[in-house]
This record gives C-alpha cells, sequence and structure tokens, in this order.
C-alpha cells in the first residue's frame, strides 16, 4: 500500500503503469492548514525482482506564479515537493517500508518544461526520457533528492472524489497561423489533453 503527497500535483506509475484513473492528484486546498495525501494498493502493479516508481511533480495550486487572483503571494506557494510511503507485506508475514529520502533519484529537465493550473503546460517530445519509469531505466546520471521542508498544513486523506477522463471530442476547428502555430478551438470549456498525429 502506498500513502503519497506530491505538491503541487503528482501523477505516479508502477512500471510504467498508472495506479488508478485519476488525474490532477491531490485536490487543492489551503496548505498552510492541510496538506492532503492519498492511499493506494499498487500490489497488482509490482512484479517479482525489481520494480520502478515514477512519479512526476507539477506546480498545481501550490506554485501557481502567474498573477491570476493572487496566487503567487500565497502564504503557502513553494517548490514542488514529495512525500512517499510503501508498506509491503510479504506472502510469509514480513514486512518492508520504502520511503521517500535522499537516497531517490530526481530530475528536473523532462519533457514539461512549464506548468501552470491556469495556462496549461509547454510540452517538448524531444526531452522525453524513455523507460524512465521502468526498472531497468539507467538513473546513474541524475540527481539524488533534496530533503526539504513540509509544508505547514497537517496531512490529512484526501477522502473526495477524484478527477476522472470522462468523455472526448474533435475539435471545432484547426487554424494555421501564419507563424506556423495552429489555434484549436474546443467545442466546449473544458480541462484535458491534445491527441496529436
Amino acid at each position: 500500500r502506498v500513502y503519497i503527497s506530491g505538491l503541487g500535483m503528482y501523477d505516479m506509475k508502477f512500471n510504467n503503469q498508472p495506479v488508478d484513473d485519476s488525474y490532477l492528484n491531490p485536490a487543492n486546498t489551503q496548505y498552510t492548514k492541510t496538506v492532503p495525501y492519498g492511499v493506494y494498493d499498487v500490489t497488482s502493479l509490482l512484479a517479482i525482482g525489481c520494480n520502478a516508481v515514477g512519479i512526476e511533480l507539477g506546480n498545481g495550486f501550490y506554485n501557481e506564479s502567474d498573477g491570476v487572483w493572487n496566487w503567487q503571494n500565497a502564504d503557502w506557494r513553494d517548490e514542488p515537493k514529495l512525500l512517499f510511503e510503501m508498506d509491503i507485506t510479504y506472502t510469509d508475514g514480513t514486512s518492508a517500508t520504502v520511503l521517500s529520502d535522499s537516497s531517490w533519484k530526481s530530475t528536473s529537465d523532462g519533457p514539461t518544461t512549464a506548468n501552470s493550473i491556469y495556462y496549461g503546460e509547454v510540452y517538448d517530445a524531444r526531452k522525453e526520457k524513455s523507460g524512465w519509469d521502468q526498472a531497468n531505466f539507467d538513473d546513474s546520471h541524475w540527481h539524488n533528492a533534496l530533503i526539504v521542508n513540509a509544508p505547514a498544513g497537517k496531512l490529512k486523506h484526501q477522502y473526495i472524489e477524484p478527477m476522472r477522463k470522462t468523455s472526448t471530442f474533435k475539435p471545432k476547428s484547426i487554424t494555421k497561423l501564419a507563424d506556423g502555430s495552429f489555434i484549436v478551438r474546443s467545442p466546449e470549456m473544458t480541462t484535458g489533453w491534445a491527441k496529436l498525429t
């Protein structure tokens, strides 16, 4: 079982498999009072032998830098951070615990080069690292994670229903501009991702 709080938002996979069908975790809150965490049973995602957990962190409301509703000056604002615990019970009755600490590897040069809860993300596919969340990935050139201060809020389990993908649709129109960029018009106001081919 995994207990995780990744601020502002996290996306977690085990051996390149998502832990569930939710997105944009955890829910936003007033981080000086409450810090939500999620709980996941990852038994079915583990393999015999070596395993890998891959976690991407984004800013969310915890580190919103754009000047919308003054979020950039929030008391809690700080760099993204992670708290992770995995409690393992083996079939022979023995147990072990895996904790996030300075032995973990981290990197900051992935394909998501900027992200904002209001303005979306900048994604550079040329910077993708194939297999980075799988056990055989060579992370020897990655830096070790840093130990940082916890937010002021109290850790609390997130009981609310998570956000999930509910539908897909085609754009209303696609217009190519003179500079080579495109305007893609959605048929409705929404949050989501663009699938490009």
